[in-house]
């Protein structure tokens, strides 16, 4: 029943990649205890409990490796056949959120009683595995201005005005970025992108000047003394968590900025949590692991079998890739603050759970390289 061709089954038993599973399950480990301490303090302030956050992480993690398990069983071949259904789906997920209330001025979440979850995370992977698809059946046709560029520019349009409308512009530049990596690879020509490259410096031009907490965020890049106790205070905070780590770090749990200095100590700005109390050396361990994760994905793209499950590979890699460097460079003062948290590490159930159903297709197209050889 489940046959993609006489040689293929929806479910195999094949060895996955097992140090790139191992890596990425002792950073989710990893990040579930640094959440705990990031966030006692802003758990306990708003919500009476400490641990709220911790617990929360904790069951996330749970639906998140059943999710990784289930997923690396199925062929990947499979989310070939309906990745059109898979981004519909997301597109409606994206439209549903405007039904509920915002929290802290944006539309991002569907609230379900307690449940929550945040769409944008889904339609990553959802146009991550459309694109794949897309690019491998219609390959010859990417060259073409009507046939390609035209319908891509429009996919992306339709994903810009609904996540902006949010409004979510950190999470659409990381769809953007990974979007246009597999365009590049896809084998599109360079005058598509020379065209692109125009009109997305200008609609990004018009959408952070349009909007005075965006233009704020970039006047206060260009000059961060200029309003320390506004603007600036964030990024003030960050760096000083960073500097107060040395070497070593001041101690677990011994974070001075945690303490309602950095706004989102567990989400965004858990790095410099990181930093501040394990030090520099630690923090680059786990930068490392993220490394290795994220070489080790590639990998599997360079020896897919097929053009589906290199271009599949290079759109997870790229994720992972380009979330975690944005997240660092705004910690670091390099870019402006965005709000995009580091993948495994930040707290976040929605991408927590994506990136584990991510991890099960990777490593799926990891068993077909080695049944392949």
């Amino acid at each position: 029943m489940f046959q993609f061709h006489s040689k293929k089954k929806l479910f195999n038993r094949q060895r996955a990649d097992f140090s790139l599973g191992l890596t990425a399950f002792g950073l989710m480990g990893f990040g579930v205890v640094m959440i705990y301490s990031a966030s006692v303090f802003v758990g306990e302030r708003y919500f009476g409990d400490p641990r709220v956050f911790y617990n929360k992480q904790l069951i996330s993690l749970v639906i998140a490796l059943v999710a990784w398990v289930f997923i690396q069983q199925i062929d990947y071949h499979f989310w070939k056949k309906f990745a059109g259904i898979i981004l519909l789906v997301s597109f409606f997920l994206l439209l549903l959120v405007f039904l509920f209330e915002p929290r802290g001025g944006s539309h991002s979440w569907i609230f379900i009683g307690s449940f929550q979850f945040q769409p944008s995370e889904f339609t990553k992977l959802a146009l991550i595995i459309y694109l794949a698809s897309w690019f491998d059946k219609r390959k010859s046709e990417i060259q073409s201005f009507k046939a390609g560029f035209i319908p891509f520019v429009t996919i992306m349009g339709v994903i810009a005005m609904l996540l902006l409308a949010q409004p979510d512009l950190g999470t659409f530049m990381i769809i953007f970025f990974i979007a246009v990596l597999l365009y590049f690879f896809a084998g599109a020509p360079l005058t598509h992108f020379a065209l692109g490259g125009v009109l997305s410096a200008v609609a990004f031009w018009i959408t952070v000047w349009q909007s005075d907490y965006r233009r704020a965020r970039l006047l206060t890049f260009l000059d961060p003394s200029q309003d320390t106790l506004g603007s600036a205070y964030h990024i003030q905070n960050i760096l000083i968590a960073i500097g107060s780590g040395g070497w070593w770090g001041i101690g677990f749990g011994q974070s001075r900025q945690k303490r309602l200095f950095l706004p989102e100590p567990h989400t965004d700005s858990i790095f410099p949590v990181i930093v501040e109390e394990l030090g520099f050396v630690r923090a680059l361990i786990v930068l490392l692991a993220i490394l290795f994760v994220i070489i080790r994905a590639y990998r599997i793209a360079l020896l897919a079998p097929d053009e589906f499950g290199k271009l599949l590979a290079i759109g997870i890699a790229t994720w992972i890739t380009v979330q975690t460097a944005v997240n660092i460079a705004a910690m670091l003062g390099l870019i402006p603050l965005t709000g995009i948290p580091i993948p495994f590490v930040s707290y976040g159930g929605s991408s927590l759970i994506m990136l584990g159903a991510a991890l099960g297709i990777l490593l799926n197209i990891s068993k077909q390289i080695r049944k392949e050889n």
